[in-house]
């Protein structure tokens, strides 16, 4: 193992990884769940309708692009109807499945995919059937993403253990309780992808963690090439864009993605995931969070999909403190939830409950502090003014796409100014302008 200096700008947070020690509980099956019509911001059709029975696993939505994988119910029960909700994340109305439990949990015939001498193609396809995703922070569909990795033939395979968000600890937890999983979906990888080398990167303060890879590592036959190493954990050290700089040392370039440099990256909630639908032979309905901050109890949660916030807020008994913000995701990208029935969905890592403490916006002293802490050298203060005056074009000029709203800028500001907050509305009107045709 080896630990590498740091090539990009960063800063380092306290730790409040107060879950560190809790282990994974199981959450009870809710009585409802909200199953989202959208996944990677394309929307489904629904496949069912009101009154209809449904078991566990069952399709309940299709997409007009033939790759995208189906949307499951996460449970056995009766389908209330389809409703719409204000998602935090993609900014607008969302429609969901909302199905009634029937408390059975009874679930579709499973189809187990043979694992002994597979090759490659019958594992990626079984990937495609069950409707496998990602369970890291973009949440990129993991076939699309596999098709695409083969295509530029990648030489490097990186299982993502960083976690660096403050209080997030569900991949530690993971990491300790599942390392065979790990090894196992990490395996399957390997046999899809043919990668020159593997490395499963795992941050400096997770010592038990690396103890536990490696003794399931041990245990198992993997290819040449692999490796387990532990890199300082500084923030925003487990961004692909970063783990690919200090892992190999190359820049991704500005509208690219780490594959185009030889490297494919999945999280370790990822490849545990594809273990687990490979040895049940069902799709993915489930994932483990962290709750933590100001909840009477922290823990880390198995939870259904589409579970809402409020069951996960009254599991853990409340707030201890008033007036807080429930953070849906970590404490530097996460979303404000303004609705505790919103649910679950695959890219909720946390739920978090934090003080209100954000101050009143001051004038820009332009001390440049958030240009020194910009992991991808952009001018985060220059991106605020042409916002702020809705010069959109002028943003796009300044590689604006490039950001990956890491929210350094706006921790290190001493004028409180929420500089990722301007950032994503000038990256919605850029959006939106070129969709339409229009210039500004």
């Amino acid at each position: 193992m080896r630990l590498s200096s740091i090539p990009y700008k960063h800063i380092t947070l306290p730790s409040c990884k107060f879950t560190a020690s809790s282990p994974i509980e199981t959450m009870p099956i809710p009585d409802h769940v909200l199953v989202p019509l959208s996944y990677y911001g394309n929307e489904y059709q629904p496949t069912v309708k009101r009154g209809q029975k449904i078991l566990g696993g069952e399709e309940i939505g299709t997409s007009d692009i033939d790759l995208m994988p189906p949307i499951v119910s996460s449970l056995s029960g009766e389908v209330a109807g389809i409703i719409k909700y204000f998602d935090p994340f993609y900014n607008s109305l969302v429609s969901a499945v909302k199905i009634i439990s029937d408390g059975e949990d009874e679930w579709i015939e499973s189809e187990k995919p043979p694992r002994v001498n597979a090759s490659g193609r019958s594992l990626l396809d079984s990937i495609q059937k069950l409707g496998i995703y990602g369970l890291g922070g973009g949440g990129f569909p993991l076939y699309i993403k596999l098709v695409s990795a083969l295509n530029v033939k990648v030489h490097t395979l990186i299982i993502n253990g960083m976690e660096c968000e403050p209080y997030l600890t569900s991949d530690y937890r993971l990491m300790i309780e599942n390392a065979e999983d790990i090894i196992e979906g990490t395996r399957v990888l390997q046999k899809i992808l043919s990668p020159r080398q593997t490395i499963i990167a795992v941050s400096d303060l997770y010592p038990s963690a690396i103890t536990s890879l490696e003794k399931a590592a041990s245990n198992a036959d993997l290819k040449e090439g692999f490796s387990i190493v532990k890199y300082k954990s500084v923030y925003p050290s487990g961004a692909e864009e970063m783990l690919v700089k200090t892992i190999l040392n190359v820049e991704v370039p500005p509208g690219k993605l780490p594959q185009d440099v030889g490297a494919s990256i999945h999280s370790v909630a990822t490849v545990k995931s594809i273990n687990d639908s490979l040895m049940s032979g069902l799709p993915p309905t489930e994932r483990i969070l962290t709750a933590s901050g100001n909840l009477a109890k922290r823990a880390n949660l198995k939870v259904r999909i589409g579970t809402p916030i409020s069951n996960i807020i009254d599991y853990c008994q409340e707030p201890l403190s008033q007036d807080n913000n429930i953070i849906l995701g970590g404490s530097m990208t996460g979303r404000i939830a303004y609705n505790l029935d919103i649910p679950v969905t695959s890219s909720v890592s946390g739920v978090l409950a934090l003080s209100d403490t954000k101050k009143q916006e001051e004038v820009c002293i332009r001390c440049g502090l958030c240009i020194d802490v910009c992991p991808v050298n952009l001018s985060p203060v220059d991106l605020y003014y042409n916002s702020r005056a809705g010069k959109y074009n002028e943003c796009a000029k300044l590689w604006i796409n490039v950001c990956f709203e890491c929210g350094n800028c706006a921790f290190a500001c001493p004028s409180s100014i929420p500089l990722v907050d301007y950032i994503k509305i000038a990256k919605r009107e850029i959006k939106l302008r070129r969709s339409n045709n229009l210039s500004g």
